[in-house]
């Protein structure tokens, strides 16, 4: 499978810039997640990379081509789009076959392919059916099935869940998954979910304002975000970002959170300078019973969020807004003050003024 490379790619609409100088490169059957806020580029790169926007500057490499020039269907992807975009005259068969019949494929090789991807999607009982009979996950498979049938070496996904409802979301990306483990291709997929970037993804690129604040796997981008943004935006519940000031200890690094004092992880020992403004972040989940860490956060809970097996404690800690991770069988203990730990080595350090981390 080819390699895909994005060299200081670059759009503009007008004097209006909405990439500038974009670098990215995509492995050998590996799945790509785009991810962001609304606006901050990810389906526009996408479509650059299909072929249905123009690329103001830069250039777009698939395998050994360089493809910037050239129209969508000389490029040798298949994309899934958000809507499902099927004919409503036709069923499911002939939906899933129409680019295949325009290629003029013998009719045996079509009914296989069709055959064979319609079983993978576990909708070969549908293939009669037209599109007004189907469920919007019947839908969606079908969509997906029409790209897979073309056995491209790359497969763009523009999300493709963003119009289900919250089960079939679930379901669908579980069917995902499990598709990305028999479909050996080139995928990327753009999101503004962070949860399906992070169940799906090989890699994710977390952009923002056209620009790629971090990529890696998603392990590394929740144990060790980059920056402000991608803390914030990568982990569900989001962690919890609290204004401090870094100031002396005996005890080692520390920070001031109004009256509060909050030892920090000794890795930073030198790495700041004191009296400094820094943002200490902690995720819900890190906050534990009192006396299980060393750091202690008295937290005053406004409000309990249950969740089943496990409920989130919205509270005031020294004038800062938290949210803490708990089993619902500890949240008769949640109400008004409570004191909580966490293990200082679990907190994540930023810079107030440029948002890096340390």
């Amino acid at each position: 499978m080819p390699r895909i490379a994005i060299k200081r790619l670059e759009k503009r609409y007008g004097d209006v810039p909405v990439i500038s100088g974009l670098d990215l490169v995509m492995e050998d059957k590996e799945f790509t997640v785009l991810v962001g806020p609304s606006g901050c580029g990810k389906s526009t790169t996408l479509r650059m990379i299909a072929g249905l926007e123009d690329v103001s500057g830069g250039e777009i490499w698939i395998g050994d081509r360089e493809v910037s020039s050239l129209e969508p269907k000389d490029r040798g992807i298949a994309m899934v789009f958000q809507d499902y975009a099927l004919y409503p005259h036709m069923n499911v068969a002939q939906n899933m076959s129409f680019a295949l019949r325009l290629a003029r494929m013998p009719r045996a090789e079509i009914d296989a392919r069709v055959r064979r991807v319609a079983d993978m999607l576990s909708i070969s009982h549908l293939l009669s059916r037209r599109p007004r009979e189907l469920s919007g996950g019947q839908r969606q498979r079908v969509a997906m099935g029409r790209a897979l049938v073309r056995d491209a070496p790359v497969f763009l996904f523009d999300e493709p869940l963003s119009n289900l409802d919250a089960k079939l979301r679930t379901q669908m990306r579980a069917e995902l998954a499990l598709m990305r483990q028999r479909v050996e291709k080139n995928m990327i997929y753009v999101t503004h979910d962070q949860v399906e970037a992070m169940t799906l993804a090989d890699r994710i690129v977390v952009m923002n304002g056209g620009v790629v604040q971090q990529q890696g796997s998603p392990q590394e981008l929740y144990e060790k975000p980059a920056n402000l943004f991608v803390a914030g935006f990568i982990g569900a519940p989001a962690m919890n970002l609290l204004s401090a000031r870094l100031v002396s200890s005996s005890g080692g690094p520390a920070a001031s959170v109004g009256d509060l004092v909050l030892p920090l992880p000794e890795r930073l020992q030198d790495r700041m300078s004191p009296d400094s403004n820094i943002v200490v972040g902690l995720r819900p989940s890190a906050i534990k019973p009192a006396g299980v860490g060393r750091g202690e956060l008295p937290v005053n809970v406004l409000l309990s969020e249950y969740a089943g097996a496990h409920s989130l404690l919205i509270g005031d800690c020294a004038g800062q807004r938290v949210t803490v991770e708990v089993t619902s069988e500890d949240v008769r203990r949640g109400a008004g003050s409570a004191l909580f730990s966490f293990d200082p080595e679990q907190l994540h350090v930023f810079e107030a003024r440029t948002g890096d981390a340390f």
